[in-house]
């Protein structure tokens, strides 16, 4: 059936997009405060080193532009965050929160690689484009005691990341542009303290660089994206930047300085270390833990880090590497959703015979017997506890209290793994491997799996469902159907990019793979859910034409559109009836 809902039904939350995730902590230089936000939303403040409460001091950061626009100051006083395209600053001293305008051609955002802002005592240095006169993204000046942006500066390429030095005087920043098909970077200086102009490298071919920082000693840290690591010097005499490339160690990447001292990360296949290196490389601390080891940050002799599982909620410790004392700050076990769930990491071997990772999270209160899972297949899963705040979780994991398991499957082309061909195929080949290696080994009834998923996963579940009868059912939220009118977008990663070429260029191969061209009359029962305002994966293109077609063959189909819903939905009254069908379809295959 084609069904519409415009309006909202439900005022009420459901409890699981209640629970805490936690993210984007920021220690002040003094090690006296800390900021992070839960779910996504909600901006806290705790004080260190005491018992009180974390303060919440903003809300609605869900709305930010680039959420890399949040920094404290360099007094640690005051922290500067952005949210709806206008900047807000909170002081320590006085509570108070006071609000920076900005005009609405600002462009804050414009390539995920530009991840550093900068700040001093009094402003924050950051990349934006204002559209009615900027062409490329540029150098701005928050000032907070004038209320207002500055235009520094604009250069032939797009300004990037951005580091102050120790004492307040430098400010290093890279700047990019896209030629012959690679990106090419500069780095430049400009002196806050004195009318200088500014001070440029030569230009830097098939490179962006990243984690830019100083060391005491006035020296700057650059990491490639190939995670080759360098180290530029600044002549001010001379005024020229001379920049040479710091040798590592296999499976070592460079974090930037603090003091006079690399910090480094190492990955290996037990987990993760952070490491300070002296001048000659060798070691003064380390911190080591699994691979969901994160550091916060180093400061006054001490590592701040977070730890977490796919059933243990994000905590916040810090550890005295001299004295050996780890101390927990923060922490919501107590608040565990997934507190009574059994989980297991399984391993198993895709088509080319690499080790892959699968998270099984068992029905709650499981004892015996095979039962029905949910397989989500959009990649890139690790063992980590789930975010609350991403709508899908909210659907999915409710259903370990109906008597479902839960499957996160990582499988070839997810994240940075792009493989350039064989999009859909190759998912599907190893979902069928991880099947076929662990079917009688675990209470997973193969027989009842259940493939759902968003954007990409979705598009995987067309693909899948069309494609394999090794799945009773599936339900697909805003994916891509005909890949044939998806590609001509070019809006995402799979399509056209993981094809092998463009539809006119490859016809056949588009008709065979893409699901739309594939529907047949005994099509396994599918649940599709739309958004009217996703412009990245159109659903009249997509969502709406698959059910139609699939529909005029008389194949169990059923279709729900939200008009005001996007690409990721956030209304939680939708979110809650979507939760409800998607409870009720389920349940078809819970005793079968």
């Amino acid at each position: 059936m084609l069904r519409k809902f415009l309006g909202l039904i439900l005022l009420i939350s459901p409890f699981w997009s209640l629970a805490q995730s936690l993210s984007g902590f920021q220690v002040n230089d003094q090690a006296t405060h800390l900021v992070y936000v839960e779910n996504n939303d909600i901006l806290y403040l705790k004080e260190l080193n005491s018992d009180k409460k974390p303060t919440l001091i903003g809300k609605g950061l869900s709305d930010s532009e680039n959420d890399i626009l949040r920094s404290w100051n360099k007094n640690g006083d005051i922290f500067i965050y952005e949210k709806s395209g206008d900047f807000y600053y909170y002081s320590v001293e006085t509570g108070e929160t006071n609000q920076i305008e900005l005009a609405d051609a600002f462009s804050l955002f414009k390539y995920y690689r530009i991840n550093q802002v900068a700040a001093t005592d009094q402003a924050l240095y950051f990349s934006a484009r204002n559209e009615t006169s900027d062409k490329n993204f540029s150098l701005y000046k928050l000032d907070l005691k004038g209320g207002k942006a500055i235009k520094l500066l604009e250069l032939e390429g797009d300004v990037a990341n951005i580091a102050l030095s120790r004492d307040s005087n430098l400010l290093a920043f890279t700047s990019y542009q896209y030629l012959d098909e690679q990106y090419q970077n500069r780095l430049h200086i400009l002196n806050l303290k004195e009318d200088a102009g500014i001070v440029s490298s030569h230009l830097m071919k098939n490179a962006f660089y990243s984690n830019l920082s100083f060391s005491n000693d006035g020296r700057i840290s650059l990491r490639n994206m190939n995670g080759s690591a360098f180290i530029a010097e600044y002549d001010q005499s001379e005024a020229v930047l001379n920049i040479e490339e710091l040798e590592m160690k296999s499976g070592q990447q460079l974090l930037g300085f603090k003091e006079n001292n690399y910090l480094v990360l190492s990955l290996n296949s037990s987990g993760k270390s952070y490491t300070l290196l002296d001048t000659s490389l060798n070691m003064v601390h380390e911190l080591s833990g699994n691979s969901n080891l994160l550091l916060v940050d180093y400061l006054d002799d001490e590592f701040y880090f977070t730890e977490e599982s796919g059933i243990l909620p994000k905590s916040l410790f810090k550890l005295n590497p001299m004295k050996g004392d780890k101390q927990q700050i923060i922490s919501f076990k107590a608040e565990n959703l997934l507190a009574d769930i059994q989980y297991e990491i399984l391993t198993y071997y895709d088509q080319s015979g690499k080790g892959r990772n699968a998270f099984l999270y068992y029905p709650k209160r499981h004892n015996s017997g095979q039962f029905p899972t949910i397989l989500m297949n959009y990649g890139g899963y690790a063992n980590k506890y789930p975010d609350w705040s991403y709508f899908l979780n909210q659907l999915i994991f409710p259903m370990l209290d109906e008597g479902f398991g839960v499957v996160l499957l990582n499988t070839r082309g997810v994240n940075s793994e792009r493989l350039g061909e064989g999009y859909g195929q190759y998912q599907l080949e190893d979902t069928e491997h991880f099947i076929d290696q662990f079917k009688g080994e675990i209470p997973v009834d193969f027989d009842r799996l259940i493939p759902v998923g968003h954007s990409h996963g979705a598009t995987m579940v067309y693909y899948y469902l069309t494609h394999s009868k090794s799945f009773v059912s599936g339900i697909a939220i805003n994916g891509a159907a005909d890949w044939v009118e998806q590609a001509k977008l070019e809006r995402m990663t799979g399509l056209p990019g993981e094809m092998g070429g463009k539809p006119d260029e490859l016809p056949k191969l588009y008709q065979k793979f893409s699901p739309i061209e594939n529907i047949s009359s005994d099509l396994n029962p599918m649940l599709i859910f739309s958004g009217g305002q996703d412009e990245q994966i159109p659903y009249n293109i997509n969502s709406k034409a698959f059910a139609e077609k699939a529909l005029e063959l008389e194949v169990d189909v059923e279709y729900i559109h939200f008009e005001d819903q996007g690409h990721i939905f956030e209304d939680p009254a939708i979110i809650e009836q979507m939760r409800k069908k998607l409870r009720d379809f389920l349940l078809q295959w819970k005793h079968n």
